[in-house]
């Protein structure tokens, strides 16, 4: 693992660390949220850091524009 890596891993720690996040997940929506089924999970881009950090080491991919803020 490189330095920048190291460094990238343990700040992303330090900063969720002071997250606090509320899920209310609806009774239908529980199988999509545990993996069971496929889903498409839509947010903001000022929301991304935190939704990606939840679902993370899961394979997940996104999509992403070809404008130059995609």
């Amino acid at each position: 693992m490189s330095a920048q890596h190291f460094m990238a891993r343990n700040l992303l720690r330090l900063i969720s660390s002071t997250w606090r996040i509320r899920e209310e997940i609806p009774d239908n929506c529980v199988d999509f949220v545990r993996g069971k089924e496929i889903a498409v999970i839509a947010f903001w881009h000022g929301k991304m850091l935190p939704v990606w950090y939840r679902f993370r080491n899961r394979g997940y991919s996104a999509v992403i524009s070809e404008s130059r803020d995609g």
